[in-house]
């Protein structure tokens, strides 16, 4: 794991009575290497004795402290796991009868009133006088696994464990001791999955909530895992039909995962040399090696003092981050002996004990099967040598453990090497902290998932994209990059896009420039069609800053690059209101204009129908009246529309092309039957263009020989006058009026 990246994520502080415990009752008083296991919850941790006691340790004003310790078991608790408000201990009672206990927490805490209604569970029928090298239960509590000793396998129990002898049991025999059960839930939970872990192998079986029975889906020859050096690393796959979580195992050539029903999936070599412990941690893993490689024999074949040397030694411990993007050692340091990683109180602990070395001799069940556990099994963290194969009687406390002699077992050990014990806290830095570290490296990829993945709100992920942008605009010149970043935002970003533009500009990347701002006038159309300020999705009090300047922007930008199918295209999505339909058309001709794009501003102005910005077009800026005059032929309006339109120009089109547009007036005049003194403004100082329109409509363009008294009528008195009077000014055409 040397070339993964590293960053400082945690921070190591000594637990010490003045700054965490009460003066009365702190750990050294209580004698850490007593500790044979460990739980916690998000409320409290649970330490469990070699003597049989547990100790439940929270928070008080800030500092922890002893809750609550009680005798749990008449010779020593094995091992404690919690799960739905449970409290499942496993231990040894009197005649070396091993048993289940498990205590009702209310919000995650025993109460002293709740210590005495614990509901108690005897397992003696299935495992008699057998040692145990592993306890697992499920999340649910509808299974427990136990791992034996004396002959190779793992016992699973279903069933209610609140009810006594109300559960059924299971015996899978294994050719080795095991070293881990771990349960996978499916994501349908109709069936669960029970990894088991040998030092040799990984095997997995699927047992229904229905049927009970295990059935072997696969066994593993490749490799195994030892004691305490297996984990379940939660929503590990994308499988979201079937399984997510997987297994993972520490071995002296790396980690290595196996899905419940595919098998070995992935692989990760490291540089650690002998495996101690794998636990995890929210998205942790955290591995505990000895750089030592010990073997069995070394146990037998060396002296008092070397074996206490090779106790005492340094054990590095390093976290590093799961999650396949983020992958990354997030912590490294040195312990010595390493016996307990403990998880509670939403902390990540590293329980140090020097109080596993022997110094007298012990006899255990079974003699002979001593002989057939290698390294992997002594090496458990002063767990099956030290406490339970060879349990400790004395834990530094003021309560005095039972102990119980019998003609074929002895659970009872001489005086242990009384070393320095310490507990540390190795102390996750906040989210904000991390952000940073990641950002000051300018890793602002794996900060956008670390931020998603802490939940932050919508702002900061968007200042964070916003930052991420700017990097790759002016440092990488990832323009492409940088505009998919701070479209990621865009929606939720209340800062000023004026720098976002204008990095795009400076840079000449005007295809970056106008996607941004094209983002951007979309908001602003739903901005405007509900006349409300945006709310954004996480309900902050924010404004965003887009108003009309982007839209002429992106319309200018459009018109310099001859974009008319871009702005046919972008305009066509029009669908909200007819204010912003109107503003942003009449901005697009505009800006066309302005550049001298004034056929693509005819264009537009023609294709949505703006009459007079095509009038004005034609006339102003491409000096073609006959357009504007076809245009004026050929339009489909209502007539008082159009009439406007006629009104309007019309002027305009009679100085320029006086012939065609007095012909279309006549036209327009005799098809419709429309009265010739609506067009009277457009023949202003043009009296003989009148005259021959009127001649023409009134005998039909030269279809009557002449005019009868009824066609006269046909004009108002008003327009007669004035056709008199426009007459008597004309030669020769007055002699029509004789």
């Amino acid at each position: 794991m040397e070339s993964f990246r590293y960053f400082p994520f945690f921070e190591k502080k000594v637990v010490e009575g003045e700054n965490y415990f009460s003066s009365t009752l702190d750990f050294e008083k209580l004698g850490l290497g007593s500790f044979i296991t460990c739980s916690g919850n998000e409320n409290s941790l649970w330490f469990g004795t070699g003597d049989g006691y547990i100790y439940e340790v929270g928070l008080r004003d800030g500092l922890l402290s002893i809750i609550e310790s009680w005798k749990a078991y008449d010779i020593t608790v094995f091992d404690i796991k919690y799960s739905q408000n449970t409290l499942i201990t496993i231990g040894m009672d009197e005649n070396n009868m091993w048993k289940l206990k498990l205590y009702d927490c209310l919000d995650g805490n025993i109460l002293s009133s709740r210590l005495e209604n614990y509901q108690e569970v005897p397992i003696y029928k299935e495992l008699g006088e057998r040692g145990i090298t592993v306890f697992e239960t499920c999340s649910d509590n509808q299974f427990v696994g136990l791992g034996t000793v004396d002959d190779f396998g793992v016992f699973i129990l279903y069933g209610d464990f609140f009810g006594v002898d109300t559960y059924s049991s299971h015996f899978i025999e294994l050719s080795e001791p095991c070293t881990g059960i771990h349960f996978i839930s499916s994501n349908t939970k109709e069936e669960y999955y029970i990894m088991i872990s040998t030092k040799n192998s990984i095997i997995s079986y699927e047992i229904g909530v229905n049927t009970k029975f295990p059935k072997l889906i696969y066994s593993d020859t490749m490799g195994g895992a030892r004691l305490n050096c297996s984990s379940i690393l939660n929503s590990w796959t994308d499988d979201i039909s079937q399984v997510r979580d997987v297994l993972v195992v520490f071995r002296e050539e790396g980690l290595f995962c196996y899905h419940p029903v595919n098998g070995n999936c992935s692989a990760l070599p490291t540089n650690h040399g002998n495996p101690i412990i794998l636990s995890t941690f929210k998205n942790y893993l955290v591995l505990v090696s000895s750089p030592l490689n010990i073997s069995s024999e070394y146990y037998s074949n060396n002296s008092r003092e070397q074996i206490e040397t090779v106790n005492t030694t340094l054990c590095d411990v390093t976290i590093c981050n799961y999650l396949p993007e983020l992958r990354c050692i997030c912590y490294t340091g040195e312990f010595k002996n390493v016996s307990h990683i403990v998880k509670g109180l939403n902390m990540l602990f590293v329980l140090c004990s020097g109080n596993n070395v022997l110094s007298g001799s012990t006899s255990i069940t079974n003699t002979n099967m001593i002989n057939k556990f290698d390294h992997t099994i002594l090496e458990r963290k002063q767990g099956i040598q030290s406490n339970i194969l060879l349990p400790n009687s004395s834990s530094n406390t003021n309560h005095t453990g039972n102990t119980n002699n019998s003609t074929n077992n002895s659970y009872i050990t001489h005086t242990n090497i009384t070393m320095p014990n310490l507990l540390f806290h190795l102390e996750e830095l906040n989210l904000f902290e991390r952000i940073q570290i990641l950002i000051s490296k300018n890793l602002y990829d794996w900060a956008l998932i670390l931020a998603k993945n802490g939940n932050v709100s919508n702002s900061i992920y968007s200042q964070i994209q916003r930052a991420y942008g700017d990097w790759l605009c002016n440092i990488r010149k990832d323009y492409s990059g940088a505009l998919n970043s701070y479209l990621n935002c865009l929606d939720s970003f209340s800062g000023d896009t004026s720098h976002v533009i204008h990095n795009f500009l400076q840079a000449n990347r005007f295809d970056e420039a106008i996607t941004y701002l094209k983002e951007c006038v979309l908001i602003f159309r739903r901005k405007e069609s509900t006349k409300n300020a945006i709310n954004l999705t996480n309900s902050e009090d924010s404004r965003f800053p887009i108003a009309k300047d982007h839209i002429t922007l992106l319309y200018r930008l459009f018109a310099q690059l001859d974009r008319l199918e871009d702005i046919m295209d972008f305009l066509q999505n029009r669908n909200l209101n007819e204010e912003i339909d109107n503003y942003e058309v009449e901005t697009a001709i505009d800006m066309c204009r302005n550049y001298n794009k004034f056929e693509m501003a005819g264009n537009i102005a023609e294709r949505f129908q703006f009459h007079d910005k095509y009038m004005q077009i034609q006339l102003e800026d491409r000096r073609s009246p006959s357009e504007a005059l076809e245009y004026l032929e050929d339009i489909n309006l209502d007539e008082p529309q159009k009439l406007s339109l006629i009104l309007k120009y019309g002027p305009i089109l009679i100085n320029k092309i006086q012939k065609q547009t007095t012909k279309f007036i006549k036209n327009l005049v005799i098809e419709n039957n429309m009265p010739i003194d609506v067009f009277l403004p457009i023949f202003v100082n043009h009296d003989h263009l009148l005259l021959e329109m009127a001649w023409d409509v009134l005998n039909n363009e030269g279809k009557k020989l002449q005019i009868e008294l009824e066609d006269i009528e046909k004009i108002s008195v008003e327009l007669c006058i004035h056709i008199l009077q426009v007459s008597l000014r004309q030669e020769p055409k007055s002699e029509i009026w004789g």
